[in-house]
């Protein structure tokens, strides 16, 4: 597929995922899914290294900034990153869907859900966090280019790159939803509880897990002061 037809599929994303899923088979969706996803991801990667080299200065004076200003800080953070940190881009988030995905095949089993394949909801998975990845590189170049430095925080550029990064990541969330929603509803034949409850699947179980290993820290801690 060329680079328009990949713009294509994004746009449908954006638009309406019903149209984007039906064109797929669902037994064979996942490779199509993965090929946009990783087109996007490894462009969006290039596109913040070579912001990041071309504003290189001022994302070292940010840093030298933010060292003086809290002293024991390991400045690190998406705006005052050196270059080579968007290096991590693409592994970071291919990692956290993937494990994403693997949650919500979970919830998917544990519903009892008929046709279910892990391909099918890792498809789904990654294709809901497409539009994140536009919306992510465009915070993140305004980011690059409007580094967050103490004592400069009324500058008008850095109130917009952060109301751009909080903008980014509700909408991102949103649409999400809005196309995993979807994805349950058309392949699984979920009603809208459920398809919800499995897009959210991933949060609920990473809470109950911590909340678990809290407990057990806690009564482990209580036992030994016995």
């Amino acid at each position: 597929m060329n680079i328009m037809g990949y713009m294509n599929e994004t746009g449908m994303l954006f638009r309406g995922p019903v149209e984007y899923f039906r064109r797929l088979d669902p037994e064979n969706s996942l490779r199509p899914t993965l090929r946009l996803f990783l087109f996007l991801l490894l462009g969006a990667t290039v596109l913040l290294f070579l912001a990041a080299l071309a504003n290189l200065s001022t994302l070292k004076e940010a840093s030298v900034s933010m060292h003086a200003t809290i002293p024991g800080l390991q400045s690190g953070g998406f705006a005052n990153a050196t270059p080579w940190n968007r290096l991590i881009f693409p592994l970071f988030w291919f990692v956290l869907i993937a494990l994403t995905g693997l949650f919500r095949h979970a919830t998917v089993t544990l519903f009892g859900e008929s046709n279910r394949l892990l391909a099918t909801t890792q498809a789904i998975s990654f294709a809901g966090f497409v539009p994140g990845i536009v919306l992510f590189t465009l915070s993140g170049l305004i980011a690059t280019f409007f580094p967050a430095v103490p004592g400069s925080m009324q500058g008008a550029g850095v109130r917009f790159s952060i109301w751009i990064s909080l903008i980014s990541v509700i909408l991102s969330i949103i649409l999400d939803a809005r196309i995993c929603i979807s994805g349950f509803k058309l392949r699984y034949g979920q009603n809208s509880g459920r398809a919800f409850v499995t897009w959210i699947s991933p949060v609920l179980i990473t809470g109950f897990t911590f909340f678990v290993l809290y407990a057990l820290i806690i009564v482990l801690v209580v036992m030994r002061t016995r």
